[in-house]
């Protein structure tokens, strides 16, 4: 802004000026302005941006442009605001074969005279480590050794203009090579499908390295008319310097080759053989092809020792002027991009120490960590693997206990106590590693005997245990009300005042008052009302509503024998006592088998969690979600009135990993005018009981919740009782069972034709 760069030049006019002058020598030195244009032919991130001192003349515009990939060295950047490019509605996407890495990049630069949006080259060891992923052709694993891919991506405004793009790039095509006619499909699934192949490269091969390797991934860029030639060069390298399980991919269409190889760092051999690879490489790209040793990743550290031998010792020159100018002191991240140390590559490196089998194959990618509910609080999943492979390095060692309890201790809460344990890690982590399954298994290990017989006592009074929790909620809400809330700081107190209860409401299986009995002989559905619905009850329960709904459709609801004894063991599995939840798991399967006549009947849950908590283990009959089973049973059944307003929904994380949050959407859509899904809400982080021993926790993951809610919105519906506590909390609305909305919603229908917009949605 105006005003920004007129404070600025007052207080750092001088840094200003500095700048204008060196852009001035610069220009002036015909030989380095023609290296620095050359060097920036193509990809290049090696060093400072040079290319902004000729470039530019004005102090403001060349400082701008030096700080941007400029790695924290010169500054530090608080926020950035991106200007995107047009994103055409029409595509075509095609995986291409070729019979080698030579055709597949021949065939690139040709198309790179055609307006191609993509083009993503994938060598023969890249396909075979994707080869046995669901959905990938049987034919992928009968490829010859020196087969390669061509991912290819055409974009259009308009169906006629992607129409003419593929048409031209199926002519280039011809004669390339090609093991396979090439085929463009359309199809969004099978788009995403190609795209996930490429996008899951790095961390599919991170999976299969050795235990206590490395991954380190290297971008090199060189003239595209040289692709080909440079490829089979790196190859060569590669198999030499015994790294011929090391994998080529990248974005050709640019000259950009990614390679990426998995060293051992641990051994003192692994260290020389990689310090020779790096040697090897720089002199391959840099003294063959004149090209960039980094393309797109920045110099950092790995790089900085062949910086001059890549741009020369003039350049080089201007980069340290560059360095002193913003920081003279060099306090700004030492070592990087700049580094006096020839042989700073292969020092100080980052081991790799064996921890956990859970954990083991990551890479550390943190594709993860935006899905984590405690990623505002304390650590994100890749933070805890981190923080327990140093924990696991440490006891292995010995080196240094001081250092080793005080990890011990901060782990405690920060990796422990503050995951919800929820596992949406695992569907963003391209190697589905479930974090929150690995800190189960670590408080498993860490309950006591003691514990654990308390566990299984508390197992086998469940229907007592539920009892005396709802008579503790009640008596919390008395006090609340009597004495107020700041008087009230008890755990039932917070209970109380979380969930809302006016007044205890025991659980008592009943029919749906009111309504005409269904004909049992015609239709009956097991009804299994969770513990956590029938503790956290409401002046109207939710097993009441659900009653009522499944009466509305001519549904009899069953229930298992013993029902308030009953639990699927998610409560006790979460918290480490195994032996207790597999218990309760087992009881209630049995239940509900023998409840529902070996599957005759359909068996119904009302909460989320327990179904899938059920269906990680084999079932005896087949288990179904309130949502699917709405859809599925009582919606062709039932009269549906959309209600005035707008509503809010969160399928909970078990919904999500079920594939069920459409349906969720969907159902909400039939019984509502308008549905808004608040975005930035992967998981509650409620986590069954822990919203109540660590309500940050859950104040972290709905951090954004209510600013995602506009203000028209009165109400929110989801399908699990805990997590519509602390959604309740922390949004502005009040939340409850969507089976709520439907009730309300709905009535019986007389005429049983299915609706239009009911046959749509299941079609």
């Amino acid at each position: 802004s105006p005003e920004s760069r007129h404070e600025f030049a007052l207080k750092r006019g001088d840094l200003l000026k500095e700048l204008e002058e060196m852009a001035r020598r610069a220009k002036a030195n015909e030989s380095l302005s023609a290296r620095i244009r050359k060097k920036y032919r193509i990809k290049n991130t090696m060093g400072y941006n040079l290319h902004s001192l000729i470039d530019f003349t004005d102090g403001f515009d060349i400082l701008t442009h030096l700080i941007i990939g400029s790695e924290g060295t010169l500054g530090f950047v608080s926020s950035a605001t991106y200007y995107t490019v047009p994103d055409p509605p029409h595509f075509a996407t095609g995986l291409l074969l070729f019979e080698d890495i030579r055709s597949a990049c021949e065939a690139c630069i040709r198309l790179s005279q055609t307006p191609v949006s993509a083009a993503e080259l994938m060598d023969r060891l890249s396909l075979q480590t994707v080869e046995h992923k669901p959905g990938i052709p049987a034919y992928y694993r009968e490829l010859g050794p020196d087969a390669a891919a061509l991912l290819v991506e055409l974009r259009g405004e308009s169906i006629a203009e992607l129409n003419d793009r593929e048409t031209r790039a199926l002519g280039i095509l011809k004669g390339s090579g090609l093991l396979r006619p090439p085929v463009f499909s359309r199809d969004k699934n099978e788009s995403k499908q190609y795209w996930a192949i490429r996008k899951g490269l790095i961390a599919s091969l991170g999976a299969i390295r050795k235990t206590g390797a490395t991954l380190i991934m290297e971008d090199v860029a060189v003239e595209t008319d040289l692709l080909a030639e440079s490829c089979l060069d790196l190859r060569a390298v590669m198999d030499q310097d015994g790294y011929s399980d090391g994998v080529i991919f990248g974005h050709v269409l640019q000259g950009n080759m990614h390679f990426t190889i998995c060293p051992d760092l641990n051994q003192d051999d692994g260290i020389k053989r990689y310090q020779t690879f790096l040697g090897d490489v720089a002199n391959l790209i840099v003294g063959k092809y004149d090209g960039s040793l980094k393309a797109e990743h920045g110099t950092g550290r790995n790089m900085a020792s062949f910086l001059e031998q890549e741009w020369g010792t003039e350049a080089v020159g201007y980069m340290r002027e560059i360095k002193r100018t913003f920081d003279p002191e060099y306090l700004l991240n030492p070592g990087v991009i700049l580094n006096e140390d020839p042989l700073s590559h292969v020092k100080n490196l980052k081991r790799i120490p064996a921890s956990d089998p859970i954990i083991e194959k990551c890479i550390e990618c943190g594709f993860c960590e935006r899905m984590c509910p405690s990623r505002h609080l304390t650590l994100t999943p890749r933070h805890r693997i981190v923080a327990y492979r140093e924990i696991s390095r440490l006891k292995e060692t010995g080196e240094d206990a001081a250092r080793l309890a005080e990890f011990e201790r901060e782990f405690a809460y920060l990796g422990n106590e503050t995951c919800a344990g929820d596992g949406m890690c695992a569907t963003a982590c391209p190697l589905d590693i479930d974090t929150g399954k690995f800190i189960k298994s670590l408080r498993k290990k860490q309950v006591s005997a003691m514990a654990n017989s308390v566990a299984s006592f508390v197992g086998r009074n469940m229907g007592a245990v539920s009892a005396v929790s709802r008579l503790a909620l009640s008596a919390a809400a008395g006090a609340s009300a009597v004495l107020g809330s700041n008087a009230v700081e008890s755990v039932s107190g917070l209970m109380s005042k979380l969930t809302g209860l006016p007044q205890w409401h025991p659980w008592i299986p009943k029919a749906a008052a009111g309504l005409p009995s269904p004909k049992a002989a015609e239709r009956q559905a097991v009804y299994f009302p969770s513990c956590t619905s029938r503790i956290f009850g409401s002046p109207q329960s939710q097993s009441e509503a659900m009653v009522e709904l499944m009466a509305k459709a001519g549904y009899q609801a069953v229930y298992p024998d013993n029902v308030d004894q009953l639990c699927c063991g998610l409560a006790f599995a979460s918290k480490g006592y195994e032996e207790a939840g597999e218990t309760k798991r087992g009881e209630l399967l049995a239940a509900i088998e023998k409840a529902s006549q070996g599957g005759k009947l359909p068996v119904v849950f009302d909460t989320s969690p327990c179904v899938h908590r059920l269906r990680e283990g084999k079932t005896p009959v087949p288990l179904q979600d309130v949502v699917e089973f709405t859809m599925e049973h009582l919606a062709p059944r039932l009269q549906f009135t959309k209600q005035p307003g707008l509503i809010a929904v969160h399928a909970p994380c078990s919904s999500k990993k079920m594939s069920l949050e459409q349906k969720f959407i969907d159902l909400a859509g039939l019984c509502s005018e308008k549905v808004v899904v608040p975005g930035s809400v992967p998981c509650c982080g409620f986590a069954g009981d822990r919203g109540f021993s660590n309500p940050e926790l859950t104040a972290s993951a709905l951090i954004s919740l209510k600013g995602g809610i506009p203000k028209s919105c009165s109400a929110g519906y989801s399908s699990s009782r805990t997590c519509e506590i602390g959604l309740t909390a922390h949004s502005g609305i009040p939340y409850q069972s969507i089976v709520h909305l439907v009730n309300s919603a709905t009535a019986p229908k007389v005429n049983l034709a299915v609706e239009p917009e009911l046959a749509n949605l299941k079609a």
